[in-house]
């Protein structure tokens, strides 16, 4: 199934739970866990540097208590581990890698830097690494002021270690918990970099990414079995129509990534040509309206027939049963260009619709009233996340593979297209800022829903009055995390 089709089959999935309004257990709030100050360590491609000044590997056993320059590179045979680590001004943080040398299983792989005004960075998490395998190493440095420094790779359990442990045991993490709308995509890219680069362990905040299960993230949110949720703005109007406890904090994509799509060389030549022709859907309350409304926009009368078909609407275009379907151009778009696909598409806003920030992340009411100070430092990270994505996509497409998992992405060039397009052109406000929302925003395409008699309230009942958009989003929590 295409990503783009996912996402459809998600907005449906969660519109039709919410005619039954199924409820999802309450999950737990907080979590004691160990803090892994200022680390990362995760499993990836080893990197190596050809900067000079290093110290070639070789040396087995104890570290041998050389002091490197800032702009030095470690590179170092311990017990079997090679570190190549140095320090990236930039990040302000060690990057490396630390790789098995042996023809065993290194457990417990763990590594150290020791600044020369005898701050200690590390350990960072353990790495269990299969012989040949290697994994990404970050310590952030925070600000501090070193000239030389110095590092080792340790290997297996010992006293340090254990005393570390103790030591961290103390420190108590906000739990976060993270609901998916899909399996992990370029929406998602913010929240994995900042899992990546140690930003929410910063913050004290254990995040904890929860798949997707086939429930809206709308109601596990509502419900209190998740704390933040990926959601649409396609979505959430119908929502809160029907009495669920759901806020927007923040627009993951600042307009609507779907466009309707035609083959060339069909019949299809302009959106009135699509009277009395099918177009394939997924039978969502909001697609007639919308088709009605660009076809009539076009000089038509808006009687394009519905043929609802899921995952099979490409392929019935592709084959030529029907004549039309809306794709997402950041993967479907994107993924037609590759293969030498032919087509052409319309924006609904250029039609009479009104655009949308499409994908959200939300939360409830009660859990902004509860635990607001680790929502601020949640957002805080986040939006490092997702400006990271803006400033380096290519990199922040690489950590969302990694830290994801390779198997989620059978295509990786597709996920660094994808990303490219999203920092391009739907990430940033106008005023260059990720995340914001505004009334005007709000009121456009939820109130174009209203006016067209699409929103009901719990007992199946049209709306008689079109609601507060502005209890629709929240801004104060991403507001307090740009100070």
């Amino acid at each position: 199934m295409s990503c783009a089709m996912r996402r459809f089959a998600v907005i449906a999935v969660a519109l039709l739970a919410l005619i039954v309004l199924s409820s999802a257990c309450a999950g737990e709030e907080h979590q004691q866990q160990s803090l892994q100050s200022q680390q990362v360590g995760e499993h990836g491609d080893q990197q190596q540097s050809s900067q000079t000044g290093h110290a070639e590997g070789g040396g087995e056993g104890e570290e041998d208590g050389s002091e490197y320059a800032r702009d030095a590179e470690y590179d170092q045979v311990r017990k079997g581990a090679r570190l190549i680590i140095r320090y990236d001004e930039d990040e302000d943080a060690f990057i490396g890698t630390v790789e098995n040398t042996t023809g065993e299983t290194l457990e417990r792989v763990r590594v150290e830097v020791h600044l020369s005004n005898g701050v200690e960075l590390g350990p960072t998490s353990d790495l269990r690494l299969a012989p040949g395998e290697s994994g990404r190493i970050r310590l952030n440095v925070g600000g501090e002021n070193f000239e030389t420094w110095s590092a080792h790779a340790e290997v297996g359990r010992d006293e340090h270690a254990a005393q570390a442990e103790q030591a961290q045991a103390t420190v108590v993490l906000d739990r976060i918990r993270v609901q998916l709308d899909w399996t992990p995509n370029t929406n998602h890219t913010g929240i994995y970099v900042a899992e990546a680069k140690g930003w929410y362990a910063d913050e004290r905040i254990d995040v904890e990414i929860l798949p997707y299960s086939g429930t809206s993230g709308d109601l596990l949110v509502a419900e209190g079995a998740a704390d933040i949720a990926f959601s649409f703005a396609t979505v959430v109007p119908f929502s809160r129509s029907q009495g669920l406890d759901v806020v927007s904090i923040a627009a993951v994509l600042q307009k609507s990534p779907t466009e309707i799509a035609v083959l060339e060389g069909g019949p299809i030549k302009r959106l009135r040509d699509m009277d009395g022709q099918l177009y394939a859907g997924w039978g969502l309350p909001y697609e007639q309206p919308q088709w009605r409304t660009v076809i009539q926009a076009d000089g038509g009368e808006g009687t394009a027939e519905l043929v609802v078909l899921d995952t099979g609407a490409y392929d019935a275009l592709l084959a030529g049963r029907v004549q039309a379907v809306e794709i997402f151009v950041t993967w479907e778009g994107l993924d037609w260009d590759r293969q030498g696909i032919e087509y052409r598409t319309w924006r609904y806003d250029d039609y009479g619709v009104p655009d949308r920030p499409e994908v959200l992340l939300i939360t409830s009411t009660e859990t902004l009233t509860e635990r607001e100070d680790a929502l601020i430092r949640f957002m805080r990270a986040t939006l490092k996340g997702y400006e990271f994505a803006v400033q380096d996509p290519n990199e922040a497409a690489e950590l969302l593979i990694e830290t994801a998992g390779e198997d989620a992405f059978p295509d990786p060039d597709l996920v660094f297209a994808s990303a490219r397009l999203l920092a391009e052109e739907y990430y940033l406000a106008a005023d260059g800022r990720w995340g914001g929302q505004t009334l005007e925003q709000w009121s456009a395409y939820p109130g174009w829903l209203y006016a067209n008699g699409l929103l009901s309230d719990e007992n199946g009942d049209p709306l008689t009055v079109e609601p507060d958009w502005s209890a629709h989003f929240n801004t104060d929590i991403i507001e307090a995390a740009r100070e």
